[in-house]
């Protein structure tokens, strides 16, 4: 059974085998389509390129006194376009699988160098390939500019160039893959020639393939290259690039530009490579990077030259020297300035060769310099600082720009189509209609193309900037008169600052810090020894930031309760039979110094307390649960002390209520008296000893607002009076 499966298999390969024969033999052949020619002067080294109607392509090379095909047969090499989800080609195209036909609107030359085929469906897509042929060199240009017909947007482009490669009279080679110059090739050494046939992006490409021609041309109709190179030298080689972009606006214009180069070059032991191609303005210099390999397991001694094809152009050698020692299987980079005359006309090409010498000969290699005017950007894109919501734009002036595309970058560059908020992403000036949140530091960029290369512009980010939004409003404040308070706000925005007013009944004006406010420009307004005047007053806070609206908090309300009016009165001597009542005023709880006393009106007699000097104080709360405190001395003894309680009962304090110098008054000579004044607390803010005065000036402009107890100790006695400080 093992035995008839592996038969059978045998059979179904060379049935396989033999279809792919037949099938590359059919397509090298063009239906009858009408053709254009390029090129074809018979110098060696020059090329013939012949364009078809049905969008195949073949490249001819003139060597050796015959023209000889670089593409298999005469058809081998086209293009393939998918998009959206459908797949398009010529009619009668290389390239077979499922897909939409595209007619050949026309097909002509524009000039000796240069052709120009568009392919359409109408109402959908239209593919114009522009062909550009420099006289006299191994390169040719490409240009497709593909274009969306219809009325809405197409997703998922994916362009294809590639073909059946065909070296030197041999179908077989290795392939390769250059990433610094994004080009895919296949190459083969032909006893001393160095044949190869390289495909170069201008245009960044998606993928590339360099592999056995039926893997390439399947992966080609299955719409996607899958980076792979096969190196064998006995590979039946296709090679092939993709180019992709996301989508594509109704009306707008994808551009991909590439290159294709056919050469043959001497080699020895020694192995000399050149760059593709390259570019320069009229009068300008570059430098061209050319390598040298030594294929031996031996150094060699090398001689540089150096030659410039063209009169008046200079080659110059920048390093190494002309002549050096190359160690064994070493590579050496020769670098070269090249400098083209002022006023050579646009489209010029000089070939620039580098020949390394040494006892077995001259391997060489060029390349084909070409004169351009590219796209220069005269005023670059500028950053973006806005609000959200707004619409923003990118703009950049370029000169001999024919194309623009505009770039935004998340975690990669991207081309942008126009569509929802995005217009102008072929144009210098990039509109976005709203900025959204997600936008925030997306950075963009533009492409600009000509014909001949492309340049990028600076990278410009939009910063949006955040509407000022309260999220946290102030709430009210309840107090007692000489406390302290606040109010605070928490806001979101950029550049934000605050503004605090206040209503004191006669509407809301601006808040500005003074000995009552600090913080009237923060998020948090203080407000210090506040007073019953201040009670009902508004606050709210308006908040500023870059953009507009500026939101104005809720109203604030504060309210300020008065304390207890708690006057115990003056210090008193009693007899031992005496007794004297209380009455602590008004309020809802009172906290008697002495335990055996409650209420807000006691009775204290000696019995109570016992002879000697006492000393009574309550805390009086009152429904708001506001606190005041007073004291008296009391002193129960055996004799009364009239004279003396009446010379200390009859001190006095003006003005009181002060905001300043308080005075206190003696109604006799003062004689070693000690005045201690405390504040709510019970702490001690003032303390004065005088003698001989009849009355002592005390400031009391630095302390707090509120309740004090002014204590006066004089003739043996003490006398506590009530300050209020305002």
């Amino acid at each position: 059974m093992k035995t008839i499966k592996i038969y059978l298999f045998l059979i179904l390969f060379l049935i396989i085998n033999s279809a792919m024969a037949q099938v590359k033999k059919d397509i090298c052949l063009n239906s009858e389509k009408s053709s254009q020619s390029l090129g074809g002067i018979a110098s060696e080294g020059n090329l013939q390129v012949v364009l078809y109607d049905n969008s195949n392509m073949q490249v001819f090379k003139y060597a050796s006194g015959l023209w000889v095909n670089q593409w298999y047969g005469t058809s081998s090499k086209s293009i393939w376009l998918y998009a959206g989800g459908t797949a398009y080609k010529a009619v009668g195209g290389y390239y077979s699988g499922t897909s939409t036909l595209l007619t050949t609107v026309s097909n002509s030359k524009v000039d000796a160098n240069t052709n120009e085929l568009i392919l359409e469906k109408a109402g959908k897509i239209r593919i114009k390939q522009t062909t550009f042929y420099p006289a006299n060199s191994a390169i040719v240009y490409y240009k497709w500019d593909i274009t969306n017909l219809s009325d809405t947007t197409i997703n998922d482009f994916r362009m294809f160039s590639g073909g059946d490669t065909y070296l030197g009279g041999n179908d077989f080679g290795p392939g390769f893959w250059l990433p610094t110059e994004n080009a895919v090739g296949v190459k083969k050494i032909i006893g001393n020639k160095m044949q190869k046939l390289e495909m170069q992006g201008i245009t960044i490409p998606y993928a590339y393939d360099s592999r056995y021609y039926v893997s390439v041309y399947q992966s080609i109709v299955s719409n996607a290259l899958l980076n792979l190179i096969d190196t064998s030298e006995t590979t039946d080689n296709a090679l092939a690039l993709e180019y992709r972009i996301a989508s594509l606006a109704a009306g707008e214009t994808w551009t991909i530009q590439a290159i294709e180069k056919f050469n043959s070059v001497p080699i020895t032991d020694v192995i000399v490579t050149a760059p593709i191609s390259a570019q320069v303005e009229p009068g300008a210099s570059i430098n061209l990077d050319f390598t040298v390999k030594n294929r031996t397991a031996y150094p060699t001694t090398l001689t540089l030259t150096k030659t410039v094809d063209l009169a008046g152009w200079s080659v110059a050698l920048a390093s190494p020297s002309s002549t050096f020692t190359l160690p064994a299987n070493a590579t050496q980079i020769v670098h070269l300035t090249v400098t083209c005359p002022q006023g050579t006309p646009i489209e010029t090409t000089a070939k620039v060769t580098l020949n390394a010498i040494n006892g077995n000969g001259t391997a060489s290699d060029f390349c084909n310099v070409m004169v351009v005017e590219l796209p220069s950007i005269t005023a670059q894109p500028s950053s973006q600082n806005l609000c959200m919501g707004l619409p923003a734009s990118f703009s950049l002036t370029a000169n001999n720009a024919n194309t623009y595309q505009w770039q935004e970058y998340t975690t990669d560059w991207n081309n942008l189509s126009s569509g929802g908020i995005y217009s102008g992403t072929n144009t210098p000036n990039l509109n976005i209609s709203s900025i959204e949140d997600s936008l925030n530091n997306h950075q963009y960029r533009c492409n600009v193309t000509n014909s001949f290369g492309n340049v990028v512009s600076d990278d410009a980010s939009l910063t949006i900037v955040y509407s000022t939004s309260i999220i946290e409003q102030p709430i009210a404040s309840n107090i007692c008169e000489g406390e302290n308070t606040s109010f605070n706000i928490t806001a979101t925005g950029t550049a934000i600052t605050y503004q605090w007013l206040v209503n004191d009944g006669f509407g809301f004006i601006n808040i500005n810090n003074n000995n009552i406010y600090s913080g009237a420009n923060s998020n948090i307004l203080n407000i210090s020894s506040a007073t019953t005047n201040m009670n009902g007053y508004e606050y709210k806070c308006e908040v500023s930031g870059a953009c507009y609206p500026n939101p104005i908090s809720n109203v604030a309300v504060l309210s300020v309760y008065s304390l207890p009016n708690v006057e115990l009165g003056n210090d008193t001597i009693l007899s031992e039979n005496q007794s004297i009542t209380l009455d602590a005023g008004a309020g809802s709880n009172y906290t008697w110094s002495d335990a055996s006393l409650n209420g807000r009106i006691v009775t204290i007699d000696a019995a109570l307390m016992g002879l000697g000097t006492h000393e009574i104080s309550v805390t009086v709360t009152n429904s708001n649960g506001c606190v005041d405190v007073d004291s008296i001395e009391i002193t129960f003894t055996t004799f009364t002390g009239t004279n003396n309680y009446t010379q200390t009962s009859s001190i006095n304090i003006q003005p009181n209520p002060t905001s300043g110098i308080v005075s206190i008054i003696f109604p006799s000579i003062a004689k070693d008296t000690e005045i201690e004044i405390y504040n709510i607390q019970g702490k001690i803010v003032k303390k004065e000893k005088v003698n001989d005065v009849l009355n002592t000036p005390i400031d009391m402009s630095n302390v707090a607002k509120g309740a004090y107890t002014v204590k006066i100790i004089s003739n043996n006695q003490i006398v506590n009076k009530k300050l209020i400080v305002n």
